[in-house]
């Protein structure tokens, strides 16, 4: 596999992890919709909806862009998707963008089966160290 080629995938698999995660907060938002809530929580899911979708597209035309013959020029640099430090669980960056959405990811716990679950699944904790 030649260097543009291993950067097109290195850029769709991105895409692709950031498109499970969106796709997972957009099907929060649609089910709380639907629950018996206060009118201005279900206006603040809408809007959550909204923004992921955007998001959606976003990343989409970034994998397509990417497609175009000559790509983008990515520098070397000490990036990776296996981190050496500070590593964190997916269930990590999905209780932080859902902090960044406004959401407190730990309100979202139900019992289903006899067990709590969430998105972020029970061990998820946003991660401050990336935040501004």
């Amino acid at each position: 596999m030649d260097r543009g080629a291993s950067e097109i995938a290195l850029i769709e698999k991105i895409g692709a992890e950031l498109s499970v995660a969106l796709e997972g907060i957009s099907a929060i938002s649609i089910r709380a919709q639907q629950m018996d809530f206060d009118p201005a929580l279900v206006e603040h899911f809408q809007r959550i909806r909204s923004s992921t979708e955007s998001a959606l597209g976003a990343i989409g035309d970034l994998v397509d862009f990417s497609q175009i013959e000559g790509g983008i020029e990515l520098h070397p640099a000490a990036f990776g998707l296996r981190a050496a430090d500070n590593k964190v669980h997916v269930h990590d960056l999905h209780a932080t963008i859902l902090h960044l959405l406004g959401l407190d990811h730990e309100a979202l716990t139900y019992l289903h089966n006899g067990r709590y679950e969430r998105l972020t699944d029970v061990a998820g904790r946003v991660v401050t160290e990336i935040l501004a």
